[in-house]
């Protein structure tokens, strides 16, 4: 939760309200507490089955990313590797063919959305 000015002014005039009633109307004071008590539950459960909903479908995407990226960009990305370095000797940037950067690049390119939920990585 972020601390703003706002929230600050807020919560101490909620402290000093609920401090006076405390003291000046505790029956008040009670019947308040169970209502905001009560309101609070409701706004809940009135909120909880979109978050669920929400939850579901991000799950349900981060599934469907982790099939991609296994099951398509990584294939790919291991076929252009293999066409380039049968055997896996690169171990430097040096060394490795424009053309090579190239073809990864496009690889990166096709799968961009899938590589930005997925890894948070952009693609130039």
């Amino acid at each position: 939760m972020k601390f703003n000015s706002r929230f600050t002014t807020n919560l101490l005039l909620v402290w000093t309200l609920a401090f006076l009633m405390f003291h000046f109307e505790r029956q008040m004071f009670w019947n308040t507490v169970i209502s905001v008590g009560c309101m609070w539950a409701a706004i809940l459960a009135i909120q909880y089955p979109a978050k669920f909903k929400t939850a579901r479908a991000k799950a349900k995407q981060e599934k469907a990313d982790e099939d991609e990226y296994w099951q398509v960009y990584q294939p790919a990305w291991e076929a252009v590797r293999h066409k380039w370095d049968p055997k896996k000797q690169w171990n430097e940037i040096s060394t490795i063919p424009q053309e090579f950067r190239d073809e990864i690049r496009e690889v990166n390119r096709k799968h961009r959305v899938m590589l930005k939920r997925r890894n948070n990585m952009d693609v130039d």
